[in-house]
């Protein structure tokens, strides 16, 4: 019964590879603390596989869980390495000459963790509720999150994250 179990997870595991390379990239600045972060994501994942029940998407339960253990890790880091987009006017100037997706991802990179999800889900086409039960706030504090990080990717000259 174990290996079917093993099989399983590992074949859902292998089918969303995508959500956790995303993950990583945001949430792991070097390729030593993406590899980290990556096991911490499969060990938690292979601790609470036994209680995915199918309720929603494996996609979605995975990536609550890439979340948690990214947001977990960032904690215990204690890092406050994030600076405010407004407050960083000599990076904005960096990102003139990027364009497309590359200005994307370095607008992303300086973005909070909860900001950083968010994008990130509302690019891959969640909608706010939706947004809300994953990484666990209300609905009403995902739309005013929403509406301040378009003012702030404005900024930028990005429109339109959804």
């Amino acid at each position: 019964m174990r290996d079917t179990k093993k099989e399983a997870y590992i074949k859902c595991i292998q089918q969303q590879q995508a959500i956790i390379n995303k993950i990583l990239y945001l949430y792991a600045d070097d390729a030593e603390s993406k590899k980290d972060l990556r096991q911490e994501i499969l060990a938690a994942g292979w601790k609470s596989f036994e209680s995915f029940q199918g309720k929603a998407q494996f996609s979605t339960w995975l990536y609550r869980i890439g979340l948690n253990v990214a947001f977990a890790q960032l904690r215990k880091k204690k890092r406050q390495t994030y600076v405010s987009l407004q407050h960083n006017l000599q990076e904005k100037q960096a990102y003139t000459t990027l364009q497309g997706e590359e200005l994307l991802q370095a607008i992303i990179k300086q973005l909070q963790p909860v900001e950083k999800s968010i994008v990130l889900l509302l690019i891959e086409g969640y909608n706010q509720k939706e947004i809300a039960n994953l990484i666990g706030l209300s609905a009403v504090n995902v739309r005013v999150k929403v509406s301040r990080l378009r003012k702030k990717l404005e900024t930028y000259g990005l429109k339109n994250i959804t």
